[in-house]
């Protein structure tokens, strides 16, 4: 109202109602002109976020979104349709050049496993498959209960090779295990059976703890299991207390990670890994998975189909997708890594940063409309009509005092 000649740009990577549906397990894809959002919105306590986020879809110049899936929730949700695919793009100054990125592998492998090792107390035979998923604590959303179930279907394979699941997700926790820490520094110290040996740290109410319950009582307490999950409830930021390294320092020692996700308006966490060389798993529900799909050579990115009703076929998808990685040989394992890293070179800012671009020069040509000024122009003078100054002076307003 006071500034019509600013120009605005609303960019939302998701929205509060759509990740309440989803994470309440309600049919999100199936339902979304079924719901009424607003109402919802009062259901679960959002009210204020929801507002706020509709009211700034509506009236933003420019209004963008991630993914052609965001985009169809929020033109439900919200009440307007994105004007602009913007696609998140990666900045990978902080990946390592290729001729330091083995010798980084092969340090965060040892890591991976001596941490695995000491948490179980068990010594791996041979190269252990690391697979690994991270991310926010969302049980449904981020596909960790697909990623559970998939793991449990391929503890029941035959298997030639040992597995070792990493779920590095921050959750409630009371510090490192001691007797894992003490062990680390001290190889003669020994671990306590006492301890839950799926965790490096001590979980925080372990009987609500969703992974937790994932795991107890299923095959994968068996002791000739030959998956070892280990569930890492901390952030990795160099302070854990276990690993003292951050995240990215661990990512590029694993073999593949896998993102499931149903809810997952872009995927950073896929794309993170690919940066890497690290193959991944997402799914056809996340903005990245579905932009994966349109590259000619995306073998490095599995994309399984996930829908409302297919829980099952999801989990076997990712376990044929596990059980085909383990049956490449070297030749075929550096070729997918190579593939990783030429998606990755895809999906950089300077390559998707044009979309904004354009958003912006929308945005603009918006803002000129509505005041008849121009707003923008290539370094000459900039024009200001005479009845924009009369809009400023002008008010039919009542002033209130």
């Amino acid at each position: 109202d006071h500034a019509p000649y600013v120009a605005t740009v609303f960019s939302t990577h998701a929205t509060v109602i759509g990740r309440c549906i989803a994470g309440n397990r309600l049919p999100l894809y199936n339902d979304l002109h079924k719901f009424n959002a607003d109402e919802l919105a009062r259901q679960f306590n959002v009210m204020a976020k929801h507002s706020l986020e509709k009211s700034a879809a509506t009236y933003a110049d420019a209004f963008l979104t991630v993914s052609d899936i965001t985009a169809n929730e929020c033109k439900y949700l919200l009440g307007r349709e994105g004007t602009r695919i913007t696609p998140n793009g990666f900045e990978n100054g902080f990946v390592p050049e290729v001729e330091k990125l083995e010798q980084k592998r092969a340090a965060a492998r040892r890591k991976l496993i001596e941490v695995a090792s000491a948490t179980w107390g068990y010594e791996f035979q041979g190269e252990p498959l690391i697979v690994a998923t991270s991310g926010r604590y969302e049980f449904r959303n981020k596909g960790l209960d697909i990623f559970m179930e998939s793991l449990k279907s391929l503890a029941n394979c035959p298997l030639d090779r040992e597995v070792l699941a990493y779920i590095t997700v921050p959750a409630a926790n009371n510090g490192p295990r001691a007797d894992v820490v003490r062990h680390l520094a001290d190889a003669s110290q020994p671990i306590d059976a006492s301890q839950w040996k799926f965790s490096t740290h001590y979980i925080d109410n372990k009987q609500w703890d969703p992974i937790s319950q994932a795991i107890r009582g299923s095959v994968l307490e068996k002791e000739d299991c030959k998956v070892k999950v280990i569930f890492v409830p901390s952030y990795l930021n160099s302070a854990d207390g276990v690993f003292n390294k951050n995240y990215y320092e661990l990512l590029v020692g694993m073999d593949f990670t896998a993102f499931p996700s149903y809810y997952e308006p872009w995927g950073y966490t896929p794309l993170e890994s690919v940066a890497f060389s690290v193959p991944s798993i997402t799914s056809n529900l996340s903005g990245f998975g579905l932009w994966a799909m349109t590259l000619e050579n995306h073998q490095a990115v599995e994309v399984i189909r996930r829908d409302e009703n297919n829980d099952a076929y999801a989990v076997q998808q990712m376990v044929d997708a596990m059980l085909r990685f383990m049956r490449f040989n070297a030749e075929e394992v550096e070729k997918l890594r190579q593939n990783a890293s030429e998606i990755s070179q895809m999906a950089l800012w300077e390559n998707f940063f044009k979309y904004y671009k354009r958003a912006y020069r929308d945005a603009m040509e918006g803002a000129e409309a509505r005041t008849s000024k121009e707003v923008y122009g290539d370094g000459g003078s900039h024009s200001e009509q005479i009845n924009f100054v009369r809009q400023q002076l002008t008010s039919n307003r009542p002033t209130w005092h």
